[in-house]
């Protein structure tokens, strides 16, 4: 319900934000400023949400408080995070063609910084990832 929720205030703050921006009717600034952090931080909460739902199974709440926890603890992966998946959903608007292609690019480009980030809850006893491995399966 959360991330439905999240989902479609996103989609409508980003409608109003476009729209504002398309037409050159940005009439109270604090609001559009308001506007995209309020977008930023939705989208860096979504960054961290799904590849903590593919590794760790947790209820909503404990899910969205850890990945809120993740955007103040690594803000500048999560800027970096944030700014390949902006760069790729602008990528997809002006080239659709590219839909079936682009996403897998994305998240290839993702997980470079991710591993680092959830490397350090993933850790197993014992096991010492060596630069010949595949680092990004512990098991």
């Amino acid at each position: 319900f959360l991330v439905l929720l999240a989902a479609g205030t996103l989609m409508l703050d980003g409608y109003v934000l476009l729209g504002a921006i398309v037409n050159h009717t940005i009439e109270e600034p604090m609001r559009f400023v308001f506007g995209i952090l309020e977008v930023f931080f939705l989208l860096s909460i979504a960054v961290y949400a799904f590849p903590l739902v593919s590794r760790f199974e947790m209820r909503s709440w404990n899910l969205l408080i850890l990945s809120i926890s993740l955007v103040f603890r690594y803000f500048g992966r999560t800027l970096l995070m944030v700014i390949l998946l902006t760069v790729t959903v602008l990528f997809l608007c002006g080239l659709p063609e590219f839909i079936f292609m682009t996403p897998g690019i994305f998240v290839l480009f993702l997980s470079y910084p991710m591993e680092k980030v959830l490397g350090s809850y993933l850790r197993v006893s014992g096991y010492e990832v060596s630069a010949d491995e595949d680092a990004w399966y512990l098991e």
